[in-house]
């Protein structure tokens, strides 16, 4: 279970989030949305806590936008009073935004492997309702690879960090797999040959041959 956050800076923008978790290869997203105003005031703090502890997350990645790890060091002593069970982890990216998110949610779209829970798309069209540039799925559906191509785009943006952190884990899985399934098949060979040494069944080395 995973949470992403693309904190805002002091007042601008919206403070965006993600819980998207992984189950057998799918992600499935029980809540996606956004907080107004600044991502380092006590109050923004303290509600993206609470959202971690309801979902019981295992981890909180959070975007570094200005390089100095900020974030983090406000947001830690705020996740470990109201969800002490979670760890909390900073990433970076440098590649274009948009090329990124595109490169990153397309695949996934088009398998499908992304599942949003009801809930996430009823809160989404609430949000529409007000201002439709900052709703989630408007953003996913006017994506391009155009620098700029959105006015807003925090909610897939943080959206986007939270499926390439299943995808880079999902790929050390496969990896972590195929090796241990070698090394399986390598270990029932090496038992074989050792039987027939033992046993000396047809078809294997004869002890005559080894002395």
């Amino acid at each position: 279970k995973l949470m992403a956050i693309d904190p805002s800076g002091r007042g601008a923008d919206e403070t965006g989030y993600a819980v998207v978790n992984q189950l057998h290869g799918n992600l499935f997203c029980p809540e996606a949305s956004a907080i107004s105003g600044g991502g380092y005031d006590d109050g923004t703090l303290t509600r993206l806590a609470l959202v971690a502890k309801k979902h019981q997350v295992n981890t909180v990645l959070y975007e570094n936008n200005f390089g100095d790890g900020m974030f983090g060091k406000i947001f830690l002593p705020v996740l470990n009073k109201i969800h002490p069970q979670c760890r909390l982890e900073e990433v970076r990216s440098l590649k274009q935004k948009e090329q990124r998110i595109i490169d990153t949610l397309e695949p996934v779209i088009n398998q499908p492997r992304l599942v949003f829970s009801r809930n996430v798309v009823e809160h989404d069209i609430a949000q529409a309702d007000k201002d439709i540039r900052y709703s989630l799925f408007y953003q996913m559906t006017r994506m391009t690879s155009e620098r700029g191509a959105l006015a807003h785009d925090d909610r897939i943006d943080v959206l986007t960090l939270a499926v390439a952190y299943w995808i880079e884990a999902m790929a050390r899985d496969r990896k972590n797999a195929e090796r241990d399934h070698q090394a399986s098949l390598l270990d029932k060979d090496l038992e074989s040959f050792m039987n027939g040494l033992i046993l000396n069944t047809p078809g294997a080395i004869s002890r005559k041959s080894l002395l």
